[in-house]
């Protein structure tokens, strides 16, 4: 059975960390870049990622960030040079994302035709209008955490749909019993693998 993450309190964890730049990309750039709401670097919340590929794509991200010049810089001029320069061209997109919230590029951008959307911390993960309308999070009663939210299964079939509750992830051996039971042991079989310490 696949475990379930649940959401924790930022009061648990501490201040969110600060997330790594992917180091390999699939296209060139894909930048993380922060907007000019960020109050400083311990903070994610509006920090977004762009996708960047090339062709029209390029010319449209350019266009909407309000720098055709780097269309026409030959260190950006075509695929492979972008992937060369990616670090001093996702640095340019860096600076004019400074120059706005992320909700502005995030719509701006999609607007535009060239993918973008949040990093969210994890406080942040569960309040997106997606989330919510799939019912990705699920609430669920643990009796040592209390309520909290976990993530549900991300497919729902229509003939197999996912149960109206979920149970919290079990203790360390809560089960033992009724597992063993199950496979034919006696209250006097367990009782005598507990006294072992086998479980």
């Amino acid at each position: 059975m696949a475990s379930r993450r649940p959401e924790v309190p930022h009061d648990r964890l501490g201040p969110t960390r600060e997330k790594a730049e992917p180091t390999e990309l699939v296209g060139c750039p894909c930048p993380n870049v922060r907007a000019g709401d960020v109050p400083d670097v311990g903070h994610v919340e509006a920090q977004h990622r762009t996708k960047v590929g090339g062709g029209e794509c390029v010319v449209r991200a350019c266009e909407t960030l309000g720098a055709p010049e780097l269309l026409t810089d030959p260190d950006y001029a075509i695929g492979a040079k972008r992937s060369e320069n990616r670090k001093a061209l996702n640095e340019s997109f860096a600076a004019l994302t400074r120059t706005n919230t992320s909700a502005h590029w995030i719509a701006a951008l999609n607007k535009a035709g060239v993918p973008c959307g949040p990093i969210n911390s994890i406080d942040k993960t569960f309040e997106e209008p997606q989330v919510k309308h799939l019912g990705i999070a699920r609430r669920v009663r643990h009796k040592k955490l209390g309520e909290m939210r976990v993530v549900g299964q991300p497919i729902n079939l229509s003939r197999y749909p996912q149960p109206e509750t979920l149970g919290a992830t079990p203790e360390l051996g809560e089960h033992n019993s009724d597992v063993l039971s199950g496979l034919g042991y006696s209250d006097t079989d367990i009782k005598a693998l507990k006294a072992k310490g086998v479980i």
